[in-house]
C-alpha cells in the first residue's frame, strides 16, 4: 500500500514542469505538455477511478481542498468529496497535486460554485441522479458553518427559501417553537411570506437568520387578521382564501387549547370567524328564542352545563375524539396528501400484482383508470370481484377523508390497505385495530339505532 501510495504521488512529481525563461520552441513544448497533462484522466478521485483535470468543455473539474476560517483540512474535503461532479484527488495524495491543479477550493467558494443562478430542485435532482441527498448534505454545510466565528462570513450565507429559490440568509425568518399548522396560519394570513421562510427541512440553527418569537408571530397574525375582519362590508362578500384561513384558525383553536393564550384577541373574537351560514344558523336561534320568549342566557346556560347521560356514551365520545381528525386545508397541504396518496396508490399495487391471488390490470395507469374514486379501486381475490380502498399509514396512524371509503368499508367485499412512509405495505383489518387500540367493547346503540336486532 505504501508503494502504490508512493507511485500516485510520482505520478503528480512527474507533472511538475518548471517554468522561466523558454524560447519559442520550448514554450510550445510545454503548451502541449501541460495540455496533455490537463486533458488525460490521470488524477486518481476514487479508489477505481481516474479523472482529467479538465472536463469536456475545457474547464477545471478537479478541486484541492484549501484550508479557511477555522474549518480543517479533512473537513472540507469531507463535505465537497460528496458533492456531484466536483471532484477531488484521494485525500492522502491532494496536496501533492495542488499547484499543479491550482484550483483550490475554500468553504466560502461553495455559494458561487454551487448555489449561484440555481434552485433546491435543480441541485437535488443532480444528487438524486447520483443516489445521494442533497437536504442532508445542505444541513452538513450550514452545520459546518456554524463552526465559523466570522460574522461576516455567517451574514454572506444564502440560503433555499420555501420556493426553492436561493436568497441572502438574513432574507430569512425563522421561528422557534411554531408548528407547522401555526406556519400556514402565518402564510395564509400574509403575516409571512414564502420568499422569508428556508426550505422545509432545511435547518440553519440561528446564524444570521432573522429569529421572531412565538409572541411576534402571534402579534403579526392577529394584525394582519384583525386587518382582514375591519375591512369586510359583508359576510357573503368573504375571498374562498379568507374562509380557509378562518377555519384554519377555528380548527387551531380547537386542536390546540392553549392557544387562546398566545392569541388572545382572535380568540375573544372568534365568533367574527363564523362562515356566513353558521351565523345565519345562529341568527335563527335567536329569533326563535325571542318567538317562544325563551331566555338566552337559560340556552346558554344548558349548554355550558350539558353533560353525558351514560358512561357508555361518555366512552363512546372519548373514543371518538380520539379518532377524530381536524384537516387543514392550504394549497400546500393538499400537494403534499396528494403525493402521499399516489406512493400508496403505487406502493400497494407493486405489492399486490405480486401476489399469485390478486389480479389487477397490466399498468398501474390502467388501474388508475379504472378506479372507483381517489382511493377507492376493484380488484380481483381468488376470482373474485372486490374493493379496495387505499390510504396512507405516515406517522402511525390512518385518515379517512372521503365519503366513498366510508360507504365502500361499511359494505360487504372489501379491503384495507395502508402504506406509510417507509413504503411498508399491510392490509388493515378490524383485528389489527383491535389491537392497536387496545378496545375490548364496542356499544352498539348508534350503529343499529333502537337496539332492536336487524337481520
Amino acid at each position: 500500500m505504501q508503494t502504490q501510495k508512493h507511485r500516485l504521488k510520482g505520478i503528480a512529481n512527474i507533472c511538475h514542469i518548471t517554468t522561466g525563461m523558454l524560447g519559442s520552441f520550448e514554450s510550445e513544448i510545454q503548451k502541449e505538455v501541460t495540455d496533455l497533462i490537463y486533458k488525460t484522466d490521470i488524477v486518481r478521485t476514487s479508489p477505481s477511478e481516474f479523472k482529467a483535470i479538465l472536463n469536456d468543455k475545457g474547464k477545471k473539474q478537479i478541486f484541492i481542498p484549501q484550508v479557511s476560517l477555522g474549518i480543517t483540512f479533512d473537513e472540507i474535503w469531507d463535505l465537497i468529496s460528496k458533492v456531484p461532479q466536483m471532484f477531488l484527488p484521494e485525500k492522502e495524495n491532494a496536496e501533492s497535486w495542488r499547484n499543479i491543479v491550482k484550483n483550490d477550493i475554500v468553504i466560502a467558494d461553495i455559494k458561487g460554485k454551487m448555489f449561484e443562478n440555481q434552485s433546491f430542485s435543480k441541485i437535488d435532482k443532480i444528487f438524486k441522479d447520483s443516489g445521494s441527498n442533497f437536504l442532508n448534505w445542505l444541513n452538513e454545510y450550514y452545520s459546518l458553518c456554524g463552526k465559523i466565528q466570522n460574522q461576516e462570513f455567517l451574514n454572506s450565507l444564502v440560503v433555499p427559501n420555501m420556493l426553492g429559490t436561493f436568497v441572502p440568509i438574513t432574507d430569512i425568518h425563522t421561528y422557534q417553537g411554531i408548528d407547522t399548522d401555526l406556519k400556514n396560519i402565518l402564510l395564509a394570513s400574509g403575516a409571512e411570506r414564502k420568499e422569508s421562510l428556508a426550505y422545509e427541512g432545511v435547518d440553519i440553527g440561528e446564524k444570521s437568520a432573522k429569529n421572531i418569537t412565538m409572541e411576534q408571530a402571534a402579534v403579526n397574525i392577529e394584525e394582519k387578521v384583525n386587518y382582514k375582519l375591519t375591512k369586510e362590508t359583508s359576510l357573503s362578500n368573504r375571498s374562498e382564501e379568507d374562509i380557509a384561513l378562518y377555519q384554519m384558525i377555528l380548527t387551531y383553536f380547537k386542536t390546540n387549547p392553549s392557544s387562546k393564550n398566545f392569541l388572545p384577541k382572535l380568540y375573544e373574537n372568534r365568533s367574527k370567524l363564523h362562515s356566513k351560514s353558521l351565523n345565519d344558523q345562529i341568527n335563527h336561534i335567536v329569533d326563535l328564542a325571542d318567538e317562544k320568549e325563551i331566555d338566552l342566557g337559560d340556552i346558554i346556560q344548558s349548554i355550558e352545563d350539558a353533560t353525558v347521560s351514560s358512561n357508555n356514551q361518555s366512552e363512546t365520545k372519548d373514543l371518538q375524539n380520539l379518532f377524530e381528525h381536524n384537516s387543514i386545508h392550504t394549497l400546500e397541504s393538499k400537494r403534499i396528501v396528494d403525493e402521499i396518496i399516489d406512493r400508496t396508490v403505487s406502493d400497494v399495487y407493486e405489492k399486490l400484482t405480486a401476489n399469485p391471488n390478486y389480479v389487477l390490470p397490466d399498468s398501474l395507469e390502467q388501474w388508475k383508470a379504472q378506479r372507483l374514486s381517489r382511493t377507492v379501486f376493484r380488484a380481483t381475490k381468488n376470482k373474485k370481484p372486490i374493493n379496495l380502498v387505499l390510504r396512507p399509514a405516515d406517522k402511525n396512524r390512518i385518515i379517512f377523508y372521503y365519503d366513498e371509503e366510508i360507504s365502500v368499508l361499511d359494505s360487504n367485499q372489501y379491503e384495507l390497505w395502508v402504506d406509510d412512509e417507509y413504503n411498508q405495505v399491510k392490509q388493515f383489518t378490524l383485528g389489527s385495530l383491535l389491537k392497536t387500540t387496545g378496545v375490548t367493547m364496542v356499544p352498539l346503540e348508534n350503529i343499529f339505532g333502537d337496539g332492536q336486532n336487524n337481520d
